[in-house]
């Protein structure tokens, strides 16, 4: 798989900044054959229209940044497998991810969220999603619909255990986990 190797923000993405980055057809050429992003701890704020550069990403880890949303264009990344936004400051995510129907994986854990974002609710082939540690006190039935989720990790929200009856009921053959933090 190859990896495109970060040297800074500015060679990659603008944030913040007077003007917008320029690719060079070598590093539009590198970004088309990317698999896998990591851009963690860089107290990133938003992602720019750049990220559709990477034709091929399977994997978008994002962790730990200070983004406060996800921009629409997202769905561009259409090769998504894998997508890691835990420890920002989400509150939503933009209904465009629904489009994303190759997800996989899908990590939210960390952020603001107060209900689960509805696109969730459209990603078929959705098998494992961490929504860990927000502000969740309730989950829909709808994610019974999600045929191919086999497990899910709930800990650190405002659920009783009455509501986790419930869940296992609506999701029977999925794993429900309820501690706050993954095993190292």
């Amino acid at each position: 798989m190859n990896r495109f190797i970060l040297f800074g923000i500015s060679s990659l993405f603008w944030v913040s900044c007077a003007k917008p980055w320029k690719a060079s057809a070598s590093q539009k050429s590198s970004a088309a054959k990317t698999h896998i992003l990591n851009v963690n701890e860089q107290e990133w704020t938003h992602l720019s229209e750049d990220i559709m550069l990477f034709s091929q990403l399977e994997r978008l880890n994002i962790q730990n940044n200070a983004l406060k949303e996800l921009p629409e264009f997202i769905n561009e990344v259409k090769q998504l497998k894998r997508v890691n936004v835990a420890d920002n400051y989400l509150t939503a995510l933009p209904e465009t991810l629904g489009d994303l129907e190759m997800i996989e994986r899908l990590n939210i854990s960390n952020n603001q969220f107060s209900s689960l974002p509805k696109a969730i609710l459209k990603l078929p082939n959705l098998e494992v999603l961490d929504i860990r540690n927000n502000k969740l006190s309730t989950l829909p039935q709808e994610l019974s619909d999600l045929k191919q989720l086999n497990a899910i990790y709930i800990g650190g929200n405002n659920f009783t255990e009455e509501q986790r009856n419930i869940f296992r009921k609506w999701l029977p053959y999925t794993k429900i986990i309820l501690r706050s933090n993954k095993r190292k």
